[in-house]
């Protein structure tokens, strides 16, 4: 990622450079925002894919059972649910890591 120095040469420049990159910064967090709910909403679907429906699916009989399994949107949310729970556990222990190592 290419930097570019900004041309300040009086406090007008610094001001307005500091007002554009407050503007920068409030747009990369509204960014990472919905990314980061993106993520909570398909993170179950995509934890139990990664981990086990694509063993289960390589499994000739087994394999179309568990492909019914996770067409049924009740089984869906169920998978999503346990998986919600188990990433905002997770973010929570992350969180507070965070928090003690840059106090």
């Amino acid at each position: 990622m290419a930097t570019n120095k900004p041309n300040i040469y009086d406090m007008s420049s610094l001001d307005a450079e500091i007002r554009r990159l407050k503007t920068r910064c409030r747009e990369m967090e509204a960014e990472l925002d919905n990314n980061m709910d993106a993520l909570k909403e398909n993170y179950g679907s995509m934890a139990f894919n990664s981990i086990i429906g694509n063993r289960l699916r390589s499994l000739p009989l087994l394999g179309s059972v568990a492909g019914a399994l996770l067409g049924n949107p009740k089984v869906q949310a169920v998978i999503q649910a346990f998986f919600e729970k188990v990433f905002n556990r997770g973010s929570g222990i992350a969180e507070r890591w965070i928090t003690r190592v840059f106090r």
